[in-house]
């Protein structure tokens, strides 16, 4: 299973109007198909932040 771009971004706007909050269950690993760049941009334009996430080696 996967979250690309689309879905992180109806994430995002879902925690704005509703905070998440208590337990979650996740079945399986989820991978996440957003480039740090893109996550930046909609983080900025959703919640008008701009975190600037690095990658490390």
């Amino acid at each position: 299973m996967a979250i690309p771009r689309g879905v992180a971004a109806l994430l995002i706007e879902e925690h704005l109007r509703r905070p998440f909050s208590g337990r979650l269950l996740q079945l399986g690993r989820q991978h996440t198909y957003v480039s740090l760049l893109a996550l930046n941009k909609l983080l900025k334009r959703y919640a008008g932040v701009a975190p600037n996430f690095e990658t490390t080696s």
